[in-house]
Order: C-alpha cells, then structure tokens, then sequence
C-alpha cells in the first residue's frame, strides 16, 4: 500500500506513526512545506489522559514526550487585582517544536519517507499514484479548499481578535488574567510549555482591538503595549513576537471548520484540515492525534478503502459532537467575556468562566451580567 500525507504537524506525523506500525510493509511518504524546526505556535497542551492513550499507542514516542512534558493542576483566574485559584485539572505543556521532532525522528526509525521544504499541492498529478492521500494541512487547508465542493465545506469565523505570543515568564499553572485598558477588556490565556517559556495568547473583542489602537500591529511597540497591560504577571519579562523564533504572529479571529464529508476518492482530512474546536478548550492537538489513530486503525483493518474511510468520518463525528458543542459554548462565553467582567465580582466571574462549557451555568450568568 502506497500512503502519502500532506503536512508535517502533529497530526500528519503522528497518523504517519500510527500507520506504519500497523501496516510495516506500507510505503509512507510525508510532505511537509516548511524546513526542519520551523514552525508556528509556541506551546501544546495535553489532559493527563491523553498522555496514558498515547503511551498505549506508541510507548517511545509517549516516552519522549513525557520527559519534555512541563505539568500543572491549578487555573488561577485573575480579575484586575482580583485572583482566585482551583485545582483538579491536570494538564501537561510541552514545547511545539520539540513535540514535532520527536514525532519526526519516529517516523524516520520506522521507515517513513520525509521531504521538508516541499509541499504537495491537490491537484499535483502525482495524487493518483497513491492508494491514500491523508490531508494533514492544517486549518488553512489546501486540500479542503481544492475540494470544497466535493467535501461540503463550510468556515465562518468568530468575531473576538486574538494573538498567539509567548513570553520568559514562566508560570506553575494556567492563567486566565483579565485587564481593562481604558474602558475595554482583554485578557490573556497564559500557561507554560517548557521550563524557561510560557505561551500568551492575548485575546479581546473587535471593538476593543480597534478602540485600543491594535488594528495596526507592530511587532515590536505592539508587544511592549501588551506587556505594560499585563505587567504585574508578566514580571518584567517582555511577550515575544512568533517572528523572534518562528513565522511571524498576528492578530487573527478563530476559524470554525466543518465538513460534510472528510473524504473525496482517495484524498482524507485529519485534524484542523477537517474540523476546528475553539483553542479555548485546548483540545485541537489531542483530537488530531484521535484522528490520526482512529484513521490508521480503520485502514489496517479494513480491505475496502473507501468503507474504512467511512467508518475512520463517522466514530470521530461521534466522538466530536460533545466537544465541539463545548467549543462552541466557550467561544461565546468569550464573546461576551466583556460583560461578565463589568457585572461580577471575582468569585462568580471564576464560576462562570470555569463551567462556561456548559449551557445551563452559561445562561446562568448570562442573566446575572444583564445581557
């Protein structure tokens, strides 16, 4: 069997690994755009238990992973000077580039063909060459875009603004800090992912990103801007640009993705590329990697291709549904983050913000904000 996978992220990698352990006499070929090291995004964020199923799955590279892994079980949600913390959720960070690494040379010890600096294209001839072409190209998703007819893709986008940065704060736990600059919000999902860095995500509603003067971002004043904002956490460490280490960052609005079928012929979606859930939740690297193995199990068990494919769409949308609809929720609770910090003190505000995922706590406090 002839594989190929387009796209050299965690998802792609990790189906890459997944296959060829089931399948050792499969030829796999991955293509991946970027050179070697380089990358987007600061840290990835993985439950206790995603740890456990990915040891099941393949225990060397669980092992590696686990020694560069960075844990904490505490959210503290801080509102102005305000703070509240609460334990019982462990979580574990580790370093995007050193995730990605070590999934490469795995794949490269099991005899996966890896071409960096090469991107395969939808409509390159070589396509029908393969047996089964995985589209692991992300969120901006080529394949999906080639193919959208095909496949009934929809996007639409949320209307909060947000950035991805990083900073050498290092924190012990995940931060949820809300600031107000002037009359307006915004507030930061800050938590670490190695021992000398933490990720930064700043985010805040478009009204607030234009009144604040953040429509025209410079990466250098603007970063400084931010860091003043939330100085008190940061403690005299500067936020650091995607550019510094990476591609650049940027202020973006969160991408809803879905499909109405994840296939067409032999070309299959996996993670991003197929379907998003708010980052949130930080889940969008642990359902890649569910994605990734539920494709290589349908397929090393199943000799009609097209029904393994049917079957890999139809368990993970069920295993989809609770999440995305939390995902949603969460997004919209961020929606309206604004309001909620206006109205309530730091004790319900905390409440609110941590059950945000559910609806009934969700209405709750949206009545208590008056909105």
């Amino acid at each position: 069997m002839k594989i190929c996978v387009a796209g050299g992220g965690p998802g792609g990698l990790y189906f890459a690994i997944c296959v060829k352990r089931k399948l050792p006499h499969a030829e796999v070929t991955l293509f991946e755009r970027n050179a070697p090291n380089v990358t987007y995004g600061w840290g990835v964020v993985f439950s206790g238990r995603t740890q456990e199923t990915l040891a099941l799955v393949d225990e060397a590279s669980a092992e590696r992973m686990a020694d560069e892994f960075v844990h904490w079980d505490t959210i503290e949600t801080i509102l102005e000077t305000d703070s509240l913390s609460t334990s019982g959720y462990p979580f574990y960070g580790i370093d995007r580039r050193k995730l990605l690494n070590i999934l490469t040379d795995r794949c490269l010890e099991l005899g996966v063909e890896i071409h960096h600096d090469q991107e395969l294209a939808p409509d390159d001839p070589a396509i029908r060459f393969y047996d089964l072409v995985v589209a692991a190209d992300g969120v901006n998703s080529r394949f999906r875009s080639h193919l959208a007819e095909e496949l009934g893709a929809r996007e639409k986008f949320g209307s909060n603004k947000y950035i991805w940065l990083g900073t050498k704060a290092v924190f012990d736990r995940f931060r949820f800090v809300f600031k107000q600059s002037g009359s307006e919000w915004l507030w930061a999902h800050a938590y670490p992912f190695d021992r000398s860095t933490s990720t930064f995500i700043v985010e805040c509603s478009k009204s607030a990103w234009e009144r604040c003067g953040y429509r025209d971002f410079d990466s250098g004043p603007g970063c400084r801007r931010l860091a003043s904002l939330f100085e008190d956490i940061l403690e005299g460490q500067e936020l650091l640009f995607n550019g510094v280490r990476m591609r650049g960052s940027h202020w973006d609005q969160f991408r809803q993705v879905e499909c109405a079928r994840w296939n067409s012929g032999n070309i299959v979606l996996i993670g991003d590329a197929a379907h998003t859930i708010h980052f949130s939740v930080g889940s969008g690297t642990k359902q890649a990697f569910d994605d990734a193995i539920c494709l290589a199990n349908a397929v090393s068990s199943n000799d009609d291709l097209q029904g393994a494919l049917r079957y890999y769409q139809r368990r993970r949308q069920q295993e989809l549904a609770t999440l995305k609809a939390k995902g949603s929720c969460s997004m919209r609770w961020f929606e309206d983050a604004a309001g909620y910090a206006d109205n309530l003190g730091v004790g319900d505000f905390e409440r609110a913000l941590l059950n945000r995922a559910t609806n009934s706590d969700y209405e709750d406090e949206a009545v208590a904000a008056g909105r």
